[in-house]
């Protein structure tokens, strides 16, 4: 399985094979926005995503990231709150709820997520 057509075996192409061919390009900051919205909406009912994370700003700065990418940040500042809470040396110390909420985009979890997908992903250079 490929998303790229020039990726694809001839023969597949030939008339009979794949009749209908569709191309998908990334997402606008519009959509990218929706795909935020669509992955922060359970963290944000839960009381998981504080109300300074500003996801407006998150789809302006992730240019050329894929749905499949945003998810992926989303998923990785969700793992980067929970690393900064939990001890590995006592794991049945327990972790008040408060604590791991996904907080201020540029000043922790988003920031260091996307500060680290940034050149995996071709994301605009500019940081601010």
């Amino acid at each position: 399985m490929t998303n790229r057509k020039d990726m694809l075996d001839e023969a597949l192409l030939r008339p009979g094979r794949l009749e209908v061919q569709v191309e998908i390009s990334l997402p606008d900051e519009n959509g990218r926005l929706q795909i935020l919205q669509i992955h922060t909406n359970k963290m944000k009912e839960n009381s998981f995503l504080a109300p300074d994370v500003n996801l407006q700003e998150l789809a302006a700065r992730t240019k050329n990231y894929s749905g499949a990418e945003l998810k992926g940040v989303v998923k990785s500042a969700v793992s980067y709150a929970l690393s900064r809470q939990l001890s590995l040396e006592d794991l049945t110390k327990q972790v008040e709820e408060e604590n791991i909420k996904v907080t201020e985009f540029w000043n922790s979890n988003f920031k260091n997520t996307y500060l680290k997908t940034l050149k995996l992903f071709g994301g605009a250079t500019k940081e601010g």
